[in-house]
C-alpha cells in the first residue's frame, strides 16, 4: 500500500479522492491526511527517501492551501502536526479551526 501512494497521484501535490461523495470522501485534506499517515507508520526503511520527498511536496501545498470548510481545517492541522511543521504553522492552522 505504502508503494501504491508513492506512485498514485506522484504528479500532484496533494492526494485526491477519487469520488466527491460528502461527508466520507470529499476533502483533499483528510485524502492527505490519511495517505501521509500511512507513510509514516507502514513505510519501509528503503523508502524512505521517497516518503520524505513527497512529505515536502505535501507541506507545501498544506502551508499554501486554504481550507473551505471545519473537516478541511481539522485535517490541515492533524496532517501539519504529522509531518512536524514548525510550530508558528501549526498555531495559526489550530487559530484558523477555532474561529
Amino acid at each position: 500500500m505504502v508503494e501504491y501512494l508513492l506512485v498514485h497521484q506522484k504528479d500532484r501535490e496533494h492526494w485526491e479522492c477519487e469520488a466527491k461523495r460528502p461527508p466520507g470522501e470529499q476533502s483533499y485534506f483528510t485524502s492527505s491526511y490519511v495517505a501521509l499517515r500511512a507513510l509514516k507508520k507502514f513505510g519501509t526503511a528503503e523508502q524512505k527517501e521517497r516518503i520524505d520527498a513527497r512529505i515536502e511536496t505535501v507541506r507545501g501545498w498544506l502551508l499554501k492551501t486554504l481550507p473551505e470548510d471545519t473537516e478541511d481545517r481539522v485535517f490541515r492541522l492533524r496532517a501539519l502536526h504529522l509531518i512536524g511543521a514548525d510550530e508558528h504553522d501549526i498555531r495559526c492552522a489550530a487559530d484558523d479551526l477555532l474561529m
